[in-house]
């Protein structure tokens, strides 16, 4: 498990002026989305989840699974 703070993942997974807000981030870890846990109130994204995710479920159906949460 390799845990990263929201702004590290934020800055590795989308373009400059395309990423979501931090909220935005904590609430897909909160909801299940995306990979991660909450520690002493400070949210954090499982890389190598998220990594292995996006390898077997492809970017088309996370990109659906966050509209539908959002959406």
């Amino acid at each position: 498990m390799k845990l990263i703070k929201i702004d590290r993942f934020r800055s590795i997974c989308f373009e400059q002026g395309s990423a979501p807000d931090r909220r935005t981030v904590r609430s897909w870890i909160d909801g299940g989305i995306v990979p991660g846990m909450v520690i002493n109130g400070h949210a954090y994204v499982d890389l190598e989840k998220w990594e292995a995710l996006s390898l077997t479920q492809g970017q088309q159906e996370i990109s659906d699974l966050i509209l539908k949460v959002i959406g």
